[in-house]
């Protein structure tokens, strides 16, 4: 089946659910319509026989009636007997070289000719470009250590070819493609594109969509991790940028944006944002983008995430391991032989240290491990230090302490 005969049958079929879910309302009318499909490629001719499917909803949103009309040879096209409803809403579209395109209108807009203009299309994304793109850091979570973002772009297909995404032949990539962070989860992507599928690519995602000759929006948000107070991430600008900004909230005060330059804070409904910019961005750049002075989570919550890190456990074990043969081996070494009943304390004492001095040695070695995971200890002064405690544990002089 060729997309000719595609697009005919999904606007048939589309019709078929239209007429059984259509609602009977009162109506002015009837009225005559008038239209005509235009194409918008220089030089490009329109082909006798095109479909065009109309519906009119009331105020409420409701369908009233459909109805179907075929282009002459000029593109023109009729409707006689349509219902005029009083703030209803008109709308026609069709389906040419496998692109959907529409147009909206009211009825008083009716009494002018309705126009339809369709555009030939190219695979060639270098025909879009994005005229602004703004990231703006909508919340961060210190205690999970999340950012949640939300980017707004504006896009612009410049020439007079619709972009038609060809997915036949991935390898041209000739689709839009958007970078996100790494880690970056629940993407959720809104658009003015019609037909549009997200699929994963590289660093990040595409749309897509058909783009047809004008100007289009996208927006979409996400989560990603951060540890410490500073994340860096490479934006990928497959697409160019005229413009692209990154805003944070006064209330995120603190938080700055290498390597854009600052501008003036912007204003948006009562809430100002410090705002930062880079320009002139060419398709296929990158920046190397990095958010500094991140909010830290508390001490216990750190801790807590520590214990939960697979790196924690690595580290852990083996120390815990270490921990228990060294009390075994305190076991074998202060146990006597004979008597076969508990020694006095003296007795113990002149063996080697109390009992509660061992003890506080032990829990000296667990704070030092957990110290040394958080990154409070040099690598270098851990080893020597949990030399030197093992050491005394175990009742003799390590003579390497001081290598």
């Amino acid at each position: 089946m060729n997309r000719r005969t595609l697009g005919a049958a999904t606007l048939a079929a589309v019709l078929a659910v239209c007429l059984s879910l259509a609602d009977t309302v009162s109506a002015q009318g009837p009225v005559t319509i008038n239209g005509q499909v235009l194409n918008g490629t220089a030089g490009a001719q329109l082909p006798a026989g095109l479909q065009v499917l109309a519906l009119v909803t009331d105020g409420s949103g409701r369908m009233v009636e459909t109805a179907q009309a075929v282009t002459d040879g000029s593109g023109r096209f009729q409707i006689g007997d349509f219902p005029k409803v009083q703030e209803g809403r008109y709308a026609f579209s069709l389906d040419y070289g496998g692109v959907f395109y529409s147009t909206a209108l009211d009825p008083e807009e009716l009494e002018a000719e309705v126009v339809l203009t369709v555009y030939e299309t190219i695979q060639d994304v270098s025909v879009v470009r994005v005229t602004r793109q703004v990231v703006v850091i909508v919340g961060v979570d210190e205690k999970k250590q999340v950012i949640t973002a939300v980017e707004f772009l504006a896009l612009s297909n410049h020439g007079d070819r619709t972009l038609l995404p060809d997915l036949s032949n991935p390898a041209q990539m000739s689709f839009l493609r958007f970078s996100l962070p790494p880690g970056a989860s629940g993407l959720s992507v809104q658009s003015d594109l019609p037909g549009r599928e997200i699929i994963d690519v590289g660093r990040g995602f595409a749309v897509t969509s058909p783009v047809a000759p004008g100007g289009h929006s996208i927006e979409f948000s996400y989560t990603f991790p951060y540890s410490g107070d500073t994340v860096s991430f490479r934006q990928g600008f497959q697409q160019g940028a005229d413009v692209f900004q990154v805003m944070v909230p006064d209330g995120l005060a603190g938080i700055q944006v290498e390597p854009l330059d600052p501008v003036d804070s912007i204003n948006i409904q009562g809430t100002s944002y410090a705002t930062w910019e880079q320009r002139d961005l060419s398709p296929g750049d990158d920046l190397q983008l990095t958010l500094l002075n991140l909010p830290q989570p508390d001490p216990w919550t750190r801790f807590v995430n520590a214990v939960a890190a697979a790196t924690f456990w690595q580290v852990a074990i083996p120390s815990v391991v270490g921990i228990v043969l060294a009390s075994l081996l305190l076991v074998g070494a202060f146990k006597p032989s004979v008597p076969a009943y508990p020694l006095p304390e003296a007795t113990v004492q002149a063996q080697g240290g109390t009992t509660h001095d061992r003890a506080q040695l032990v829990r000296e070695v667990a704070d030092l491990d957990e110290r040394f995971q958080n990154g409070e200890v040099a690598e270098a002064d851990y080893w020597s230090r949990r030399r030197q405690l093992k050491s005394t544990i175990l009742g003799h002089k390590d003579e390497d302490a001081d290598g």
